[in-house]
């Protein structure tokens, strides 16, 4: 994590090249976060916190690296290859505008990337380890990198030092700290931070310095980037008292996503989620499997707040249905209303059993070991915070399903609409109160 040592070393050259910092905020240590920034009086929303001239971005735009190579497109058409390296470059480049502002930047990370295998596993069963990217990183590194590096040994001196853990280093930095900055002739909006739904637009990603060191908190986001023309402005979003953390958050990223990204969770993560593949339904037959990937997707997120989603009542329905049934739906070319009959609600409960056999600890477990969690090391605490968090909500959307007695109880084997299941929850806790 950066130091303060790095952060002052980081202040000096920011003001030096035209960045402003406000006397209003500050740089704070915070446990498993490391360094951020805090507000020093109350501020207003709108209020300003720190300016960032467009000079100061660093992006395959504004590194001097791609206007040196004529085969730039070689690099540029790899995803974030071309990106990694320009920072690469500017790191190993003693005489870099951006040097002094990539020696603040962290040496050693808690995002997945870093894990060891033995680490990892205390995270089975999530659907977070599909979105690590290692093997893939380090392919893109052995086959598309390497040759290019050595055909430009004259260009990238010395050319050990471009070596597969500085390219996971600068990897990891675009990951967690890089921007979507739009071009200077737009007009003034609100930048965003990166996320994976746009890793193809890389042409658009930039590292921008100051801003990246506000901290991502789920749910918390006081403070937003907005660029003009000539500079980028970071602005509070609402009102923030003295001493309060600010926060530049984009999406409300689950405790999965945090711990992946930025290598910390939240204690309490309310967007918090778990994924179901269509794969946990169980259809043999391709034909329909096919059928229904041509309509809908092949995997369906369940949250804490929210009823099962309809996309998935729907799937499970046609995965399941009989072959006559199914003919019927292909015959007319129409997906099944979303109703939780009694049927699919069983089938429901045998997947979202399934899926929490998937874990190699229970629920009971995970909380036993989070009420004595004091031994814990700061990353096995992160991997149970989010995989408990994950099985609380299959838990959850679990016990909120009809019991199979419910309507022989009712006499009769009636739907139950989204209006019916919220009924039925209001029930079960009136029963219990």
């Amino acid at each position: 994590m950066a130091t303060y040592e790095g952060l002052k070393v980081l202040l000096d050259w920011f003001k030096s090249n035209g960045g402003s910092v406000q006397p209003h905020v500050e740089f704070a240590s915070y446990p498993d976060m490391g360094c951020g920034m805090r507000a020093t009086s109350n501020l207003r929303s709108e209020t300003e916190l720190f300016s960032i001239p467009r000079s100061l971005v660093l992006s395959v735009h504004t590194s001097p690296l791609p206007k040196s190579l004529p085969d730039w497109s070689e690099i540029s058409t790899q995803g974030w290859v071309g990106l990694i390296l320009c920072l690469m470059y500017e790191q190993i480049d003693p005489a870099s505008h951006w040097k002094r502002y990539l020696n603040s930047m962290p040496t050693c990370f808690d995002s997945l990337m870093f894990w060891s295998d033995d680490e990892l596993r205390e995270l089975q069963g999530s659907s977070v380890l599909d979105k690590i990217g290692r093997e893939e990183a380090e392919g893109s590194y052995y086959s598309i990198l390497v040759p290019y590096l050595s055909k430009h040994a004259d260009i990238f001196k010395p050319l050990e030092a471009y070596s597969l853990a500085l390219y996971h280093r600068c990897g990891s930095l675009i990951l967690s700290r890089s921007f979507h900055v739009s071009n200077q002739d737009d007009s003034a909006s609100d930048a965003s931070d990166d996320d994976d739904a746009a890793y193809h637009e890389v042409e658009t990603v930039g590292m921008v310095p100051m801003a990246d060191v506000l901290n991502a908190k789920s749910g918390s986001a006081n403070a937003c980037l907005v660029y003009h023309p000539d500079a980028l402005v970071m602005t509070t979003t609402k009102e923030i008292a003295a001493g309060e953390q600010i926060f530049n958050t984009y999406n409300d990223p689950p405790n999965a996503d945090l711990l992946r990204r930025y290598g910390h969770v939240d204690e309490v993560n309310l967007n918090d989620n778990v994924e179901i593949s269509a794969d946990l339904i169980g259809c043999k037959d391709l034909e329909r499997v096919d059928w229904l990937l041509d309509r809908l997707d092949d995997v369906y997120t369940l949250t804490q707040a929210e009823d099962l989603p309809e996309d998935f009542i729907t799937a499970v329905k046609i995965l399941t249905a009989s072959k006559s049934e199914f003919r019927k739906i292909q015959k007319a070319d129409d997906l099944p209303d979303d109703v939780l009959d009694e049927a699919t609600a069983m089938r429901v409960r045998e997947i979202l059993q399934m899926r929490l056999a998937q874990y190699s600890s229970t629920i009971e477990e995970d909380e036993s070991l989070l009420a004595s969690s004091t031994m814990l090391t700061s990353r096995s605490r992160a991997a149970l915070l989010v995989r408990l968090g994950e099985k609380r909500i299959l838990a959850a959307h679990f016990a909120r399903l009809p019991m199979p007695e419910l309507s022989s109880r009712e006499g009769n084997k009636r739907a139950l609409s989204r209006k019916d299941q919220r009924e039925e929850r209001k029930r079960q806790r009136r029963d219990s109160s």
